[in-house]
């Protein structure tokens, strides 16, 4: 090959190694599993985070987060029995944040969580909490999760959420808690803004919402809003 063809061979080269650094990044585009990436399965419940609300299990979780939560069994005294799984720091399309998963056990399951709780202890209000070890946690890891809290460690600002989640469809204020609840009825989602606490995004499947907004509403100091600009 003479000196004009290993010229020209080179800058081709160079030329085309310039073009694939230019090409965007796909996956680096933008990351998934983050709070705001929420779809909806074949049956129309939400999909986010890695699992589906309503159809994943506190195992699928546990493995698609890589974490080991603490399990817990609260029994109200005049409400029904409920088990959530703390997840203290997970990471997530970059993002950290502690999660709160619900799951639902069989009411058949209740009595064997009870004999296995590690720790029992009772609450100022007469209910009881119940820290669950050994069996209890095996029956909960295969049962399923039906909604999600999202407490992340960064201030997620107004902005950045009407950028990523877009407008909601209502707001509630709640002046007496100086809350504001943002509503996105079409992916299940309640986003909680506190003036004296970080953000806290509650997820729902889309066909239980309402019973999520339906003590919201009764509330005497609750008013709706506009939704914002």
């Amino acid at each position: 090959m003479n000196r004009t063809g290993l010229l020209a061979v080179l800058l081709l080269t160079a030329a085309l190694f310039l073009i694939m650094m230019l090409l965007p990044d796909e996956q680096a585009a933008e990351p998934i599993h983050t709070p705001w990436s929420v779809t909806l399965s074949e049956r129309g419940n939400s999909q986010l985070l890695g699992i589906t609300l309503d159809e994943s299990t506190l195992l699928q979780a546990q493995q698609q987060w890589r974490a080991s939560p603490k399990i817990t069994l609260f029994m109200p005294k005049e409400s029904p029995a409920k088990v959530e799984a703390y997840f203290e720091r997970v990471t997530l399309g970059g993002i950290r944040a502690s999660i709160v998963a619900e799951i639902t056990v069989p009411e058949t399951e209740l009595t064997t969580l009870i004999d296995q709780g590690a720790r029992i202890s009772t609450q100022g209000d007469g209910s009881r909490k119940i820290t669950l070890d050994g069996t209890g946690v095996g029956i909960v890891e295969q049962s399923i999760i039906t909604s999600l809290t999202y407490l992340p460690k960064a201030n997620l600002s107004p902005a950045v959420i009407k950028q990523r989640f877009g407008t909601p469809t209502e707001t509630f204020r709640i002046e007496e808690d100086k809350i504001e609840h943002w509503i996105y009825p079409q992916i299940g989602l309640d986003l909680v803004f506190s003036e004296e606490t970080k953000e806290v995004l509650q997820y729902v499947p889309p066909s239980r919402f309402e019973r999520l907004l339906a003590p919201l509403r009764k509330r005497a100091n609750a008013q709706p809003l506009q939704p914002p600009a």
